[in-house]
């Protein structure tokens, strides 16, 4: 095993053994992207999102550029980093791919509305009184303003 021609499977042995692998120089182009690509899928599903960002920020991307955008996007967002998800969102909405740019539009709607400075909601509720035969309501109009301060005015 050790002497054949599959030198993965030789350094497995290797390392079962405690033998010192032997390295093989990778070629630096597609090989590499793929690898980066396969590499960050793989930290993505395994939760490793720093791994993961490490990979889709390597040099080698420029082959899959929207995906990359939209995986930078989901690291980025699990990562508490909303607003740089939010950009890799954008830039990924513009995909010619019809299925990432959906899902990138979708995740930018929703991480979108967090994000902005002001965010204004109301809300009505109407009670119509059987017994007085009259109308009322009650209800909010609130303004919220995001700061960057961890702490929020009310």
């Amino acid at each position: 095993m050790l002497a054949g021609k599959d030198e993965d499977l030789a350094n497995r042995v290797r390392a079962v053994l405690r033998i010192p692998q032997v390295l093989k120089a990778r070629g630096g182009g597609a090989s590499a992207s793929i690898d980066a690509k396969v590499m960050a899928e793989r930290s993505i599903k395994a939760g490793y999102m720093k791994d993961a960002l490490k990979y889709l920020q390597s040099p080698t991307r420029a082959t899959w550029r929207f995906e990359v955008m939209l995986k930078l996007g989901w690291s980025y967002n699990i990562l508490h980093q909303d607003l740089l998800a939010l950009r890799w969102f954008d830039l990924a909405r513009k995909s010619p791919d019809p299925q990432v740019a959906a899902e990138a539009g979708r995740s930018w709607r929703n991480l979108r509305a967090a994000a902005e400075r002001f965010r204004t909601t109301a809300w009505l509720y109407p009670v119509f009184s059987t017994r007085w035969h009259d109308f009322f309501s009650y209800g909010q109009i609130k303004t919220g303003v995001r700061t960057g301060f961890p702490i929020q005015p009310l």
